[in-house]
């Protein structure tokens, strides 16, 4: 009798277990189920610099990028006098217009960390040996004429073939014809249009061969619904430069598709939280 009761009450015992069990997997599969998982990726402006003492655009900060292992670093292209591609935000380096100065008139002059101004081919290697983040290659508009455009993306994408670097250099530009001129040109890299404002139609720009869009933050707050109506036509979504906490949250929720900033290390603690 004593025995028959001890393993009544183990089995009932048992039941409550089991059924605690499965009502714990079942929550946990609803929570599962109705969280929004965040595949939003990190694009460094600049390298990672800021949160690092490191120059903008140097190579250093390229480095910063691929060890914290973001998704993409973004950096900027101009070309010299003598047909030099270097990696500068600003038109001009040490007082001089890089697009009228030679590399040697420039490598004179060091940047904050004492490396000289980067040339592109040396910027590029750097990614060599990995393809965890993505080099985000923006080139200038050229100022000085017209014909410099299709040059200097001929010139661009000529040496990320010769470095067999097409499967991690993406583009993004602010001309419509030097965007154009990439996709003519590359067959693997993706090539985003980039913009202050939304000053052409989405499907143009798809139709025309661009993968993406990239926009200053102010358009897409403007303009809610810009994420979700590119998305709809497989457009790829950008934002830039989103340093403050609160705007990195807006987009995450927004459900954007890659967020520029000057402190991924931020929007990465952001986004584990």
């Amino acid at each position: 009798m004593i025995m028959s009761l001890k393993y009544s009450q183990l089995n009932k015992a048992g039941m409550i277990i089991r059924r605690t069990c499965v009502l714990l997997i079942f929550i946990w599969v609803c929570i599962s189920c109705n969280r929004k998982e965040n595949s939003t990726k990190i694009i460094a402006h600049r390298g990672t610099w800021d949160e690092h003492n490191a120059p903008e655009n140097s190579i250093a900060s390229l480095k910063e990028s691929i060890k914290l292992g973001l998704d993409g670093s973004e950096f900027d292209v101009w070309m010299t006098k003598d047909s030099v591609l270097v990696v500068n935000h600003a038109p001009e380096f040490a007082e001089k217009y890089i697009e009228t100065a030679t590399y040697e008139e420039l490598a004179v002059y060091n940047l904050s960390n004492l490396e000289k101004l980067p040339k592109l081919e040396d910027y590029l290697k750097t990614g060599v040996g990995q393809n965890r983040t993505k080099l985000v290659l923006e080139i200038k508009t050229p100022k000085i004429s017209h014909e410099r455009k299709g040059f200097i993306a001929q010139r661009c994408v000529e040496l990320v073939e010769q470095l067999g670097l097409e499967d991690i250099v993406e583009y993004i530009c602010f001309d419509f014809d030097i965007g154009l001129k990439i996709i003519e040109l590359t067959k693997k890299s993706p090539v985003s249009y980039l913009g202050w404002k939304l000053d052409r139609e989405l499907l143009d720009l798809k139709n025309a061969g661009f993968s993406g869009i990239d926009f200053h933050i102010k358009t897409y707050k403007e303009d809610t619904a810009l994420i979700d109506r590119a998305k709809a036509i497989g457009l790829e979504t950008n934002v830039w430069t989103v340093n403050d906490e609160a705007d990195m949250i807006w987009f995450l929720e927004k459900g954007i598709d890659l967020i520029t900033t000057d402190k991924p290390a931020l929007l990465k603690e952001v986004m584990q939280r």
